[in-house]
Formats: structure tokens, C-alpha cells, sequence
């Protein structure tokens, strides 16, 4: 009876170790799952979540934005003849972003989906996408508070609007008054750390009084995380700041220029040559009555011409010829001078680019 009572005893034991352990493996495995949902959570809701800020300045090339209705609070999240407006709660998920890029001429920009096409216009309110850039592709943008006016190239009276007519709700391009729409960008955590020239202007030789060139130049940027980007002149000038501007007189102290852009300054190495100088001798009746020397190239006539007449600072010269003392102007025209011809007369407008010996006429020589 003993020994029956103690392998009963044994076997309860064991049963309700069995089931304990059961419990305990129960437990881990479903507290595990239980990390793991809680985990995936937060990388989804938090850590992976794209930040969008309202954008109140016109995007720049690169940025990645998505098209929002506040005031309906509605995204587009994708095309399907029209932009599909979809409703948010709190804030725009950014399902449908765009990269901003250039557009088909200077200062335009066109929109690229992540399957490498661009928001078009093709005919009536349609909003579609093209793998073709060109006018249609391609959009005038502006802003005022925060509200964006998107203007398609090829047809002026096509704008890309917000439609909140019920059962209609759509982003489209209509020539009717719809409601502009907002442009969120996304945030970067990459920042822009330094920019170099890579390809030098087609121009880099001047001389002083020409203004500075940036045709053909070619920029790379590089930002924090490695990456590197070029950047051309052509297409983006609004990017590019340069000391000295492009509408500065260049002088021979000018030896680079420094280029700006996104806040990072780089410097391109350039030669202002000095202007030639001239000298130029003035004669009355076979004699030298005065020399100008020194004469800067491009300097015009009426700079150094000296005023006949017996006043202070004047010349005081007379006719050869006693017949006549009326003063015509000078003549650089040499069968003149021999005789052969009226003369042709240096205007006060002409420009000095090489050394000059001018005579001058008196009215009884031109008889």
C-alpha cells in the first residue's frame, strides 16, 4: 500500500512538472512574439516613418515632396487618369512622393515618380505619367503662404489643383478655379558638407572690364553620409551664387571666383588680363601739338581729345592757312593728307584699340 501511495505521489509530481514546464515554454514563446509585434511597431510607426514638412519656398531640385489639400485633408497617392486623393488624419503618410527635377528649359521643374516617369498633361483635366521630359512634363511653380500655384509649360491655362467637389475629389489640372494645393517636403537627415568644381567654365581668361562666365561649369556635392551629386550651371543658375557676380567689371586683381551653393563656398581659379595701352599724337601743319600716352584700350575718342580754342586747358592752334580759322575735327584718313579726298573725321564714340596719329582739318583744307 506504501509503495502504491508513494508512485502515486511520483506521478502527480511529475504531472505537475510536465504542465509547469508547459506553462513556462508557453509563456517565452508567446512573450516573445509579443517583443517582436511590439518591435516591428515601432520601426513602423516610428523609426522607418518618413518625416514632411510644409514646404513655404519654391522645392529645389532633388528634394522629394508629396502634393497635399489641407483644408480637405487629402494626399495624392497615386495616378489613375487623375491624381487619387486619399484622406489623412493627423499628417500626410507620403505614400505617392515625387523627386523634383529640372524641368525642360531654365528655371522650370518637372516631378519623377519612384518608377522613373514625370507628372504630365496630356488633354483636358487630366494628370497623368509620361517617361518623356518635355513641356508637358514639365511645370512653372510658385508660392504665396504656404499655397502653390503649378502651372504646366506646354498649356498656360492648365494648372495642377485640388477638386473637393463631392464624389470628384481629385488632384487634376483644370483652367477653372479649384483649390491650390500645399507641397510637403521630405526631411533629409543628410546634409550638404563641402562642393568642388569638377568641370571648369568653358571661359577662364579675361580682361579687365569683362564679367565673369559661369557657362559650362559643372559642381559636385558632396554630403555627410558620402554621397556625391553634380550639379551644372546650365539649367540651374538660380542655384549658384558667385563673388565677383556675373555683373561685375572683373579687374587684373581678380584671380578666382567663388562659387556658392546649398551654403558651401568652392573657389575656380581665373586670369584678367590688363588692357593694352595706346598712344596717340596729334599734328596741326605737320607738328605734334600734343600726345596722349597711356591711353587705356576701348577708351573713347571724346575722353582725350583736346578742345581747341585760346582758354584755360585749351589748345591754342591755327589754321595753316590764313584764308580760313574755322576748325572741322581730327582725320586719321591718310589720302587725305595727301590731297586726294574730303576727309573722314574720328567720332567722339570711336574707340581707341591700337596707336593713332590724327590731324586736324580746317575748313579752307576740305574746298
Amino acid at each position: 500500500m506504501k509503495n502504491v501511495k508513494t508512485n502515486q505521489m511520483n506521478a502527480c509530481r511529475c504531472n505537475s512538472e510536465g504542465a509547469g514546464a508547459k506553462m513556462t515554454s508557453w509563456l517565452n514563446n508567446n512573450f516573445r512574439l509579443l517583443a517582436l509585434t511590439l518591435l516591428a511597431m515601432l520601426s513602423s510607426s516610428v523609426w522607418g516613418a518618413d518625416t514632411w514638412t510644409k514646404l513655404t519656398t519654391v522645392p529645389a531640385v532633388g528634394d522629394v515632396v508629396i502634393f497635399v489639400n489641407e483644408s480637405a485633408k487629402r494626399e495624392m497617392t497615386g495616378i489613375s487618369s487623375y491624381g487619387i486623393a486619399t484622406t489623412y488624419t493627423t499628417s500626410p503618410a507620403g505614400t505617392y512622393p515625387l523627386t523634383v527635377c529640372a524641368g525642360s528649359s531654365n528655371g522650370k521643374l518637372a516631378f519623377k515618380t519612384s518608377d522613373n516617369k514625370y507628372l504630365y498633361w496630356n488633354s483636358g483635366n487630366s494628370l497623368g505619367v509620361n517617361e518623356t521630359l518635355d513641356n508637358k512634363t514639365s511645370w512653372t511653380v510658385s508660392v504665396s503662404s504656404g499655397n502653390f500655384t503649378i502651372t504646366n509649360v506646354n498649356e498656360s491655362a492648365r494648372k495642377l489643383q485640388y477638386n473637393k467637389s463631392s464624389g470628384s475629389e481629385r488632384f487634376a489640372c483644370y483652367t477653372s478655379s479649384q483649390q491650390l494645393i500645399q507641397i510637403y517636403k521630405k526631411a533629409s537627415s543628410k546634409t550638404l558638407s563641402s562642393i568642388t568644381v569638377k568641370t571648369a567654365p568653358s571661359k577662364v581668361t579675361y580682361t579687365e572690364g569683362d564679367k565673369f562666365d559661369p557657362t559650362g561649369l559643372v559642381i559636385t556635392k558632396t554630403y555627410s553620409d558620402g554621397s556625391t551629386e553634380d550639379l551644372a550651371y546650365a539649367g540651374h543658375t538660380s542655384d549658384f551664387t558667385f563673388n565677383p557676380t556675373t555683373s561685375a567689371a572683373l579687374t587684373t586683381s581678380n584671380t578666382s571666383v567663388t562659387i556658392t551653393v546649398g551654403g558651401k563656398s568652392t573657389t575656380q581659379s581665373i586670369t584678367v588680363n590688363a588692357k593694352s595701352k595706346y598712344t596717340v599724337t596729334f599734328y596741326n601743319a605737320g607738328e605734334v601739338v600734343k600726345t596722349v600716352s597711356d591711353v587705356t584700350e576701348g577708351t573713347l575718342f571724346s575722353a582725350i581729345k583736346p578742345t581747341i580754342g585760346t582758354g584755360s586747358g585749351q589748345l591754342n592752334i591755327e589754321s595753316c592757312d590764313n584764308s580760313s580759322t574755322h576748325f572741322m575735327g581730327w582725320t586719321t584718313d591718310e589720302a587725305f593728307q595727301k590731297r586726294e579726298t574730303k576727309p573722314s573725321y574720328v567720332a567722339d564714340n570711336d574707340a581707341i584699340n591700337d596707336n593713332m596719329t590724327v590731324r586736324a582739318v580746317w575748313a579752307a583744307e576740305e574746298q
